[in-house]
């Protein structure tokens, strides 16, 4: 009798290793799926938010829009952008720029674990001082991406033709 209540426990043993060894593999797998998912919706919601951000300006909002703008940058860009912030600030100020942007759309260019670069395609009505008819402009970025932790971050950012 103690021989036969043996077998079966062994037998569980053995298929419970052999589901170890072909499903802890294939949870990684998935896991690892989920989160590359993951990064693409991160990416790709940070650098629309950067470019509809940055093409959506007015003067009264324009201290709110520029923190928000800052708040998604790091690295040496987000050194570049506190450097040239107080005068891109003065020029929107100063010509009274009016920019009422939406992105059109945005496609992953790659995507690594902590590094990502994104295209951006937007649109913008514009108004200043001087071009007070509505000009309809349109631009496209190319936004690089650092992951910190878990937040993606803008690391640069330079338009395209």
């Amino acid at each position: 009798m103690t021989s036969s209540l043996k077998w079966p426990t062994v037998l569980l043993l053995v298929a419970l290793v052999a589901v170890g060894f072909v499903g802890v593999p294939q949870w990684r797998d998935l896991r690892a799926a989920q989160v590359r998912t993951a990064d693409r919706t991160d990416v790709l919601t940070v650098a629309k938010l950067e470019v509809a951000d940055l093409t959506t300006l007015s003067q009264s909002t324009l201290d709110s829009q520029l923190k928000r703008l800052q708040g998604r940058l790091t690295g040496t860009f987000a050194r570049q952008f506190e450097a040239f912030y107080s005068t891109f600030a003065s020029v929107i100020r100063e010509q009274k720029v009016t920019s009422r942007g939406s992105v059109q759309s945005a496609a992953l260019s790659s995507l690594t674990d902590t590094k990502a670069v994104a295209l951006v395609a937007a649109r913008a009505t514009v108004t200043s001082k001087e071009q007070t008819r509505k000009l309809d402009r349109a631009y496209r970025f190319e936004v690089t991406l650092s992951k910190r932790g878990s937040v993606w971050l803008i690391s640069g950012m330079r338009f395209v033709s």
